[in-house]
């Protein structure tokens, strides 16, 4: 394995000795350092919040007892009211993966902690880490803390869903064998572990208690005589050399290896701070722009400021609890998106070059705005309307020219009982279902299309989706709401389609119909999926195999689904065709693209019926485009 971070150390010596001025450079021990965590060492807002897995903690450790350097450290010293005026943050020492999680387990952390100097008794002089978090919240996390996740497939909103672990190294593991790219075994284990022939779980933590190594290697082989399953004198030399290299690592060696920028100079220090964290685990773009809006809004006395940092993370959470959240999560990435949309910032790419004061001014102006909070959740609730969560959405770029209607327009409630809300409801859901099923903004040139649409936007008259004019200003980017041939046919092809994709596009097939919100639809299967088993085909049906095979693939076709009310298939359940589809309306059968040839209903026509109604679709698709008659116009006709 190679060492962790061995190129950061390098970076930062050539960072200091070539850009800035020099440094003061100490090492010091873990065990040092970690006394003093949350009190002589704490972290400026400016940085991001810890995002580390388990994995690369175990790496860390591994890295540590291995001997192999784990890179330089940053740290900001500062003093008296320019160190009180800083906003500041703990380190997370009980920290739990996921920021959403039952309110009972209230001694866990996702976020860092603010740091706040009237209720804590800080020294005269602090350090704020500018470079090294991650490192030092990792072995805080594994010598002090404990580090909560959860179980596999399991609801993140039940409380035995979650283990909380401590950091626990097996001392009879030998260390001239690598497993899973590590020497020494380390794994995060719930409290009290049970030891077995080739297992003793030493917790990490307590080697900082430990003032000789040799005392406490015979304390541990003391007990290791009361466990049948161990043998203590063979055991005594693999014990003995784990032991010994956890201490030497954590308690003896000088390991951290640090510098000190002492210069009271926010924006010299932000400069360093973003050069030096393009090591390691890389600061994205987002977070660099998260640090400098922080570093900007927030002035000289924190009490006044606005920490972009804090408040926006807590509005992410926020976002995330929303029911339209799917598996693809909101971040500040997505909020700090919306804000250059919203502030009418003329470049929304995230470059360091538009990282300036103007378009950190209007993100500002923009962020105090009540009405911008409301405009993201006047989004996600119109999308939930629709049935959609994020995992439809897939590209949430899609949602940005929303987010920018309801805004600049006051945020209008789209009811479909009035007459503009049914409109906007029917145009807004034509712009998503299009945008997801060409995935046109998941292509190059997606911030210059966003900011076309949203100049559209802006001049359409008050309250309308201009959804003919973005259209027109797709086309300008080579992009389009329209559909070709082939580009239907791939989804009809491709297996991989989620349910929840394929109900985007059905959405268009019974488009308008779905935009209205006092009623919910689900997706069916007009061929059951249990007679098109291939089990069933085969000893029922008496169908050849590879035909049976065939058609089993086909059953989660769009060709084999339609939409219909919630409730809807009761009477229909695992029906054949010939049995159900005689009595169906021809409005139904028009409604839902159905072939009108009951020759086709028998299940050995089952293909030719599949093959039928995948060209009646791509007909009716290829036929739709955003001025098509029955956007407002037609009666509202709902699937029987």
């Amino acid at each position: 394995m190679a060492p962790i971070h061995k190129m950061r150390g390098t970076k930062i010596l050539y960072l200091l000795s070539n850009v800035y001025l020099p440094m003061s450079y100490q090492s010091t021990t873990i065990a040092n350092i970690i006394q003093d965590v949350n009190y002589d060492y704490l972290i400026p807002a400016i940085q991001r919040e810890f995002v580390w897995d388990e994995s690369q903690i175990l790496d860390l450790f591994d890295s540590v007892l291995r001997g192999y350097p784990i890179g330089s450290f940053l740290f900001w010293r500062v003093s008296g009211e320019y160190a009180e005026n800083r906003v500041k943050y703990k380190f997370v020492k009980n920290y739990i993966e996921d920021p959403i999680h039952p309110e009972e387990l209230n001694e866990v952390t996702y976020h860092n902690i603010r740091y706040m100097d009237e209720f804590e008794s800080p020294p005269n002089r602090i350090n704020l880490v500018l470079d090294g978090q991650q490192r030092l919240t990792s072995f805080y996390i594994g010598l002090k803390g404990s580090y909560t996740m959860k179980q596999p497939n399991k609801r993140r909103d039940r409380l035995d869903s979650w283990d909380r672990k401590q950091l626990y190294l097996n001392i009879l593991s030998p260390t001239n064998k690598e497993k899973n790219g590590r020497k020494y075994q380390f794994e995060f284990k719930k409290p009290e572990p049970g030891h077995s022939s080739g297992e003793y779980w030493y917790r990490v933590g307590d080697v900082l208690q430990v003032n000789d190594f040799a005392e406490e290697v015979e304390r541990v082989i003391d007990d290791i005589k009361g466990i049948d399953e161990i043998n203590d004198e063979m055991a005594r030399g693999v014990v003995s050399k784990n032991i010994s290299h956890l201490y030497r690592g954590i308690c003896e060696s000088e390991v951290i290896s640090y510098f000190q920028e002492s210069e009271e100079d926010q924006d010299k220090v932000l400069d360093i701070f973003i050069r030096a964290n393009e090591g390691g685990t890389q600061l994205k773009k987002s977070d660099i722009l998260l640090s400098i809006a922080t570093a900007h809004w927030t002035e000289d006395d924190h009490r006044e400021g606005i920490v972009a940092r804090e408040e926006i993370q807590q509005l992410v959470d926020k976002l995330n609890k929303h029911t339209a959240r799917g598996t693809i999560e909101f971040d500040s990435n997505f909020v700090l998106r919306a804000l250059m949309v919203n502030g009418d910032v003329s470049n929304i790419s995230f470059t360091l070059a538009n990282f300036n004061r103007s378009t950190l001014s209007k993100m500002k102006e923009t962020w105090v705005d009540p009405e911008f909070k409301k405009s993201l959740y006047r989004t996600l609730d119109l999308i939930n309307s629709y049935g959609f969560s994020t995992s439809h959405i897939r590209s949430k770029m899609i949602l940005f020219p929303i987010i920018y209607y309801f805004y600049s327009n006051g945020n209008p409630h789209l009811s479909y009982n009035s007459k503009i809300g049914k409109e906007n409801r029917q145009k807004i859901l034509y712009w998503i279902c299009s945008m997801v099923t060409t995935g046109d903004l998941n292509t190059g040139g997606t911030t210059q299309t966003i900011m076309g649409v949203r100049k559209v936007i802006k001049q359409a008259p008050n309250q309308e989706f201009p959804l003919e004019d973005i259209e027109d200003a797709l086309n300008k980017y080579n992009k389009s709401m329209g559909f070709d041939r082939e580009n239907i046919e791939r989804w009809f092809a491709d297996g991989s389609n989620s349910k929840r994709v394929l109900r985007v596009i059905h959405s268009l097939l019974y488009f308008p119909d779905v935009a209205d919100e006092n009623y919910s639809y689900e997706i069916d299967h007009i061929i059951p999926r249990s007679k098109l088993d291939r089990e069933y085909l085969v000893n029922e049906i008496n169908m050849e195999i590879s035909e049976a095979d065939e058609l089993e693939r086909l059953r989660d076709s769009p060709a084999n689904l339609q939409l219909i009310r919630k409730g809807e298939n009761r009477g229909k359940s695992d029906k054949l065709l010939n049995e159900w589809l005689p009595t169906r309306s021809e409005e139904y059968l028009d409604k839902h693209l159905i072939p009108k040839d009951e020759a086709l209903y028998s299940l050995k026509s089952a293909k030719q019926f599949l093959e039928h109604r995948q060209e009646m679709i791509v007909q009716e698709l290829l036929s739709q485009a955003p001025n098509r008659e029955n956007v407002t116009s037609a009666p509202v006709k709902h699937p029987q």
